[in-house]
């Protein structure tokens, strides 16, 4: 026979029960939003700047190519929300989980021109899609 009161022991299981279901949830998260297809896909940009680098959105990721001695920085997708449209600009907001666990965000701009153009928000180099990676992946 237990000499711990019955209140206490169900407040015990009570607690227990509400930790697990808790933690559970906190494992959970919705799945991301996906990203619109024009801006899916392999980027490449001719500024000298950025020459060696790429930059990458697929369903489930970001990945910034960060030049060739360096590789690649893949971080998992979270969602994309679509903006007021700025200047002809196509405006989209994308959240990433960052490698300590937080939330990055990351603005872009796209453009459907003769060729698809994309620039991050906070710089002027304009970013086109890789085409001849494209086809390599198909």
């Amino acid at each position: 026979m237990s000499t711990i009161p019955k209140a206490t022991r169900l407040r015990g299981r009570r607690a227990t029960f509400l930790l697990i279901t808790l933690w559970l949830m906190g494992g959970c998260e919705a799945p991301p939003s996906p990203p619109p297809p024009q801006i899916l896909g392999d980027w490449v940009s001719e500024a000298p700047r950025y020459r060696d680098r790429t930059f990458e959105i697929r369903d489930d990721a970001v990945v910034f190519g960060t030049g060739k001695w360096s590789g690649s920085r893949l971080h998992i997708l979270i969602g994309v929300e679509e903006q007021p449209s700025v200047q002809s600009w196509n405006v989209y907001t994308i959240q990433y989980r960052e490698y300590d666990g937080s939330i990055g965000a990351l603005e872009i701009h796209h453009r459907s021109t003769p060729k698809q153009m994309l620039r991050f928000a906070n710089r002027q180099e304009i970013w086109i899609r890789n085409e001849t990676r494209e086809q390599d992946d198909a």
